[in-house]
């Protein structure tokens, strides 16, 4: 394999060249673009494409998203969407898409985030005119203008179409932003690689040192300089090779920026469908080497490249390449999977929570220990158990193989995750004996508890008796009223939903009379069917 410069540019919505080629003027601008995507496109491409009478029927005809033609504003504009900038628009970060321009991004504090315009909107139209079949920069011209002026905008938003009026103001977007967010976990978000980003990530890093592991976000993070992504990736695997390209003349080997020294603290690595391009470079980096655990949904798939040619009074941009991960895994079209795919809750809760991150003060018998790959990550059972943080626990355990190991408390012995549905029951609630499950059972049941000795009623309350919604980790409202000195029945202040499932569970902490010894906790799950009557008995 051959080394070589970084001469090429990728990116999603923002894209920005590293070097511009410029061709002999003589030349009429079409003939120049022929000559262009003759030689130097990443496929050979069929003449009939070629004979084309106009530069955007070629391109049509090449029918490559990535490729295009762009004049000068929409140049400037392209350029003015990489790294740190000051735009004077409504602060989102599109994709063009057959409808128009899907959001991506919306900015906090926005002109769009203040109009209550979200990610995944799709912008159909700009002051009555569609947006369908125009390229993202194209978007961007139209939706960018002088600072005060109105704009308004039509949303697909699902099924609904809405309406939006705002106004255009200047917008700070830097391409690196950092946060402690509690005094052991960093947080960086990398919104695109320009060429100060790396940098700007070196000098972030440097204001987190202090952190014992780091959550690096490129949700949403379309791309940009591959020399960027080079220098950042070089903080997690050195010097090593980052990304392979292959060309029409053959293969390439691009490595990392070696700054002599690599992050050596856990990093987990946040990423979604939109996540493209650099961005996908430095995930498929960070996952080939083992530098870092990934956590989100798969990435966008976009592994080309593309240079940009000077073409008379406009700029070509032109996808040259095709980009693999350091072990030669296809990106394009793909995407990089994560090794913990997390769809239904925030992937950040998720990141937070395997990194230790809690509420709490440090309790080492809280504390559960879950393998991960090669790697051990630390998770606090109180937060677990939180309804904040419930959901996203239980996906996390869905997400993992079957037979994952780990640990709870200071106990050194490994266990095994169950091969059922409740495999984290056991995580969650070390040591309580886990009764028979309840089934079929109705929505307005009763529930009695009959224990061995007298209850002291002191000890019994919505803390130490729960009922417990296991895919929201909701807490439902209950009563007690007691049968006899041992008999207490647990009644749900409203009809259970039919079709859920619940998890009722007794806590080690209630005391009975004539004991000296408190009874230990116990788990049942419940699933519930659309009838109504009866009494369940439970025996504690």
């Amino acid at each position: 394999m051959r080394s070589r410069g970084s001469i090429y540019t990728l990116g999603l919505s923002t894209l920005v060249i590293l070097l511009l080629l410029t061709l002999p003027a003589q030349a009429s601008v079409i003939d120049e673009v022929r000559n262009i995507i003759k030689h130097q496109y990443v496929d050979e491409v069929d003449g009939d494409i070629l004979a084309q009478p106009t530069i955007k029927d070629i391109l049509t005809e090449l029918n490559d998203p990535y490729s295009a033609y762009m004049n000068v504003e929409e140049y400037q504009e392209f350029l003015n969407s990489i790294g740190d900038t000051t735009i004077t628009g409504i602060g989102v970060q599109i994709e063009a898409v057959n409808e128009g321009m899907l959001v991506l991004k919306v900015f906090a504090g926005s002109p769009a985030d203040k109009a209550g315009i979200k990610s995944g909107d799709v912008i159909t139209s700009v002051d009555g005119s569609p947006l369908s079949g125009l390229s993202t920069e194209q978007g961007v011209t139209l939706i960018r203008g002088p600072k005060d002026s109105e704009i308004n905008l039509t949303i697909m938003r699902g099924n609904s179409t809405l309406n939006f009026k705002t106004m255009r103001d200047d917008i700070l977007i830097p391409s690196v932003e950092g946060t402690m967010i509690n005094e052991s976990i960093g947080y960086i978000s990398i919104d695109s690689f320009g060429e100060e980003t790396p940098w700007n990530f070196a000098r972030v890093l440097y204001d987190l040192k202090d952190a014992n592991s780091y959550i690096i976000d490129l949700r949403n993070n379309g791309g940009g300089y591959v020399d960027a992504v080079l220098g950042i990736a070089g903080h997690f695997i050195g010097g090593q090779i980052a990304v392979k390209a292959e060309t029409r003349d053959g293969s390439y080997d691009f490595h990392a920026h070696n700054w002599g020294g690599i992050v050596d603290k856990p990093v987990v690595l946040l990423v979604n469908e939109y996540s493209a391009s650099a961005s996908e470079i430095l995930t498929a980096a960070a996952k080939d080497y083992g530098k870092a655990l990934v956590i989100g949904t798969t990435t966008f798939g976009k592994g080309t490249i593309q240079t940009l040619f000077v073409a008379g009074e406009g700029v070509l941009k032109l996808t040259t390449a095709r980009f693999f991960s350091p072990q030669g895994n296809a990106i394009d079209k793909l995407g990089v999977s994560p090794d913990l795919t997390i769809i239904n809750n925030d992937p950040l809760d998720a990141a937070a929570l395997l990194l230790g991150y809690s509420e709490y003060s440090p309790d080492p018998d809280e504390m559960v220990t879950i393998r991960i790959g090669k790697e051990v990550y630390t998770v606090d059972r109180r937060m677990a158990i939180s309804p904040d943080y419930w959901p996203v626990f239980k996906e996390i355990m869905d997400a993992l193989p079957e037979y994952t190991l780990y640990m709870t408390g200071e106990s050194s012995k490994w266990q095994v995750t169950a091969k059922d549905e409740y495999s984290f029951l056991p995580i969650l609630y070390p040591g309580y004996t886990r009764m028979e499950n309840l089934k079929e059972v109705p929505t307005n049941k009763d529930f009695i508890l009959t224990f061995q000795e007298k209850i002291d009623k002191n000890t019994v309350s919505n803390r130490t008796i729960e009922l417990i919604r296991i895919d929201t980790g909701e807490r439902v409202n209950i009563i007690f009223h007691y049968l006899s000195p041992n008999k207490l029945v647990v009644s749900p202040y409203k009809p259970l939903e039919a079709g859920q499932e619940y998890l009722l569970v007794v806590q080690p902490g209630i005391n009975l009379s004539g004991s000296d010894e408190t009874p230990g906790g116990f788990i049942t799950t419940i699933t519930v069917k659309e009838t109504t009557g009866g009494t369940v008995l439970l025996v504690a």
